[in-house]
């Protein structure tokens, strides 16, 4: 009788253990497709996209504004503003966030008027090709990709 018992144990553990495993992937299926996924997002009572495309608009009456696309080192394709300005000391190249878009930077243009500033998209971000973003492990290719154009305007 006891050895009876004891793989009724046994066998309730083992679909104890089935499920706690199960549960855990499936937890962490779902947050790295989370992470790795962009999806649009309400911001300010509207969607995200319907928010940067006024901002875009807005950004788009500057004279000094060229809307520009160039190719990350290892060829996705990119969008980014590039804001020349005469008789700039510098260039800055300005990143967005995880989930950001070049649109959301424009707060940079005032904060430094003597500098050319470059704002883009990174892969998977806004404007810019892609579908996946890696948090990090391809997107400093975009960054290169950037600094690369910035040494050719």
């Amino acid at each position: 009788m006891k050895l009876i018992l004891s793989s009724r144990h046994f066998l309730a553990a083992l679909i104890a253990l089935c499920l706690i495993c199960c549960s855990v992937v499936f937890i962490a299926y779902y947050a790295v497709y989370r992470l790795v996924y962009a999806r649009d997002y309400v911001m300010y009572g509207k969607m995200h996209s319907e928010v940067a495309h006024e901002v875009r608009e807005e950004l788009l009456k500057h004279r000094d504004l060229k809307q520009i696309t160039f190719s990350a080192s290892d060829g996705v394709k990119l969008s980014g503003f590039f804001f020349y300005r005469p008789g700039a000391k510098a260039a800055l190249l300005v990143c967005h966030g995880y989930r950001g878009c070049k649109e959301f930077m424009y707060g940079f243009l005032d904060m430094f008027p003597d500098y050319h500033i470059l704002m883009f998209d990174f892969r998977a971000h806004g404007q810019s090709d892609g579908i996946i973003t890696s948090i990090g492990c391809n997107e400093y290719k975009d960054v290169i990709g950037a600094a690369e154009y910035l040494q050719h305007a």
